[in-house]
């Protein structure tokens, strides 16, 4: 049986998660992509391969949570066909859809990314890159498109679609709630 309080509850931890995943993708572009755009390449590629795995073992996770807690909502509204079942629904859908959105999206970004990071490792407190692109060379590669500074700048601007669908899902879902 389903209890008002239940309902209530599910409504504000859907409302958090969202919200929260969405002002954390935010901040990955806004905040964090530009800082490490001002760093060197070595330590860029360690520091944005360090929050790419914290952030994909937290943001996918707290957005499928989100989604199925709205699309539950969504089975326990009795208006299922209309009106605030239908916004349970379409907050959950767009919360999910980041899941895809990164796979088809930001993909090859992401494994573009993570190829430059393995020839980086930190050992004794020190950054040592492997032999490959010097400076000179890397700023050449951004002007074509290539370079590690291009691919993180262009992993912000994808990620800012993810942002956007998890604003939406927040907002749809407060509707609803509201």
């Amino acid at each position: 049986m389903t209890t008002p309080t239940t309902i209530r509850t599910a409504q504000i931890t859907a409302l958090f998660l969202s919200s929260t995943v969405s002002g954390i993708s935010l901040a990955l572009s806004t905040f964090l992509v530009p800082r490490l755009l001002e760093s060197p390449v070595p330590t860029m590629l360690l520091q944005w391969k360090r929050t790419y795995h914290a952030g994909k073992t937290q943001i996918a996770p707290a957005a499928a949570a989100a989604s199925a807690i709205w699309f539950w909502l969504a089975a326990k509204s009795p208006a299922l066909t209309r009106g605030v079942g239908r916004q349970y629904l379409a907050a959950g859908a767009l919360a999910f859809a980041i899941i895809p959105y990164t796979g088809v999206m930001m993909m090859e970004t992401n494994r573009r990314i993570e190829e430059r990071a393995e020839g980086v490792s930190l050992e004794r407190g020190r950054l040592i890159q492997a032999e490959g692109k010097g400076d000179e060379e890397e700023q050449m590669a951004w002007v074509r498109g290539e370079g590690s500074k291009y691919l993180v700048d262009w992993w912000g601007m994808l990620n800012l679609g993810r942002s956007a669908m998890l604003m939406a899902s927040t907002v749809v879902g407060l509707v609803a709630v509201v």
